[in-house]
């Protein structure tokens, strides 16, 4: 009796040899890392200096943990530039204002452009309407969006204590403003705070959060889903589309579940659920900022802005504090991006302020 199993037809290898998936995934690679090696074969030009905050976004990680100069560092920014927390007394007059600043914090792939309009762009942005309004010093950060959020968290935390710590005679209100990615970072801060027993919180009064996913990204969590079922499904020989599909930045991975610590990542067996819960700081007043695109309720819950659902952009996640104040706002017709030129969402931060 002939081998059954010995004749059954075998996908695998009917792919390899019908599709080169090695081929393709070798050249795809190849080509990938040449593009990328020859626009970012000068990192001081202006094409590629707007490029490395998605190279970061994506491999951010690996860069940082190869020491490669591309990798950015967290740092205050000023006309395209790091700089260091004591070099800001020499751009700003924080005690003009009466001491209150207000500190931008981009979210995945950006940096503090995306707070302003460029040459090309005709409508002014959040960045470009509060430096008019004249109400506060407007500080930009930017940071390496493919680290793990709390790691940024961490270091955005030490960054705001050093900052408080030289200026305190000066600064007398710190309110902060985090798009996606950034208001996760910022929620992060708060927590590490707490963990480091620093003191910048005191200073802090408002906290904006703009189109973030508090409670994780659907579209993320579909891209994790299906880099799951490859995981235990890969037809492809030695599993490399799901080893493909696996390579995304930390930040990514975090954005998807909304890690905000790194117990929330570094027990790779716990269920996704299973997050620190991270209080909003005692005496803070948050203002969750969410955009929709249609009316369709099931739509919005889910992708409202496209990238977040309103539902996670919105969130009663925060609701843990008596002490803590928490007003939503969604604005209808808004896109994750969008929100950034918005200026209803501009205006509505402005008269909070």
């Amino acid at each position: 009796m002939p081998d059954k199993i010995k004749h059954k037809f075998n996908l695998n290898e009917w792919l390899g040899k019908h599709l080169n998936f090695i081929e393709l995934k070798d050249s795809a690679l190849k080509n990938i890392n040449e593009f990328s090696e020859n626009l970012l074969k000068d990192t001081q030009s202006k094409i590629n200096d707007k490029l490395l905050p998605v190279l970061n976004g994506f491999a951010g990680h690996l860069l940082e943990e190869s020491n490669d100069p591309r990798a950015i560092k967290m740092s205050f920014r000023y006309d395209n530039k790091d700089v260091a927390v004591r070099e800001l007394g020499n751009i700003y007059d924080f005690s003009s204002y009466k001491g209150k600043i207000g500190i931008l914090i981009h979210g995945l792939f950006g940096d503090e452009r995306m707070w302003k309009k460029t040459e090309n762009q005709s409508v002014p942005k959040i960045g470009d309407l509060l430096e008019i309004n004249e109400k506060y010093s407007v500080l930009y950060l930017r940071y390496n969006t493919g680290l793990h959020i709390s790691e940024n968290g961490r270091a955005l935390s030490n960054l705001l204590e050093h900052f408080s710590s030289i200026y305190k005679k000066e600064v007398s209100e710190i309110n902060l403003i985090g798009h996606s990615m950034g208001g996760l970072v910022t929620r992060s801060a708060g927590y590490y705070a707490g963990i480091q027993r620093q003191e910048w919180t005191r200073l802090v009064k408002k906290i904006f959060l703009i189109g973030v996913p508090n409670k994780g990204s659907y579209l993320a969590q579909t891209a994790d889903f299906v880099n799951e079922l490859f995981k235990k499904a890969d037809i492809s020989k030695d599993e490399l589309i799901s080893k493909f599909l696996d390579i995304r930045s930390n930040g990514i991975k975090d954005l998807a579940y909304a890690y905000l610590t790194d117990e929330d990542w570094l027990d790779v067996h716990k269920k996704r659920q299973e997050k620190i819960k991270v209080r909003p700081l005692p005496g803070v007043k948050y203002f969750l900022i969410a955009g929709t695109l249609g009316k369709n309720k099931i739509f919005n819950t889910y992708f409202g802005d496209g990238l977040v659902g309103s539902d996670s952009a919105a969130s009663n996640e925060l609701n843990t504090n008596i002490f803590t104040k928490v007003e939503r706002k969604i604005f209808e017709k808004e896109d994750h991006i969008s929100l950034l030129s918005s200026k209803a969402v501009a205006d509505y931060i402005i008269e909070n302020l």
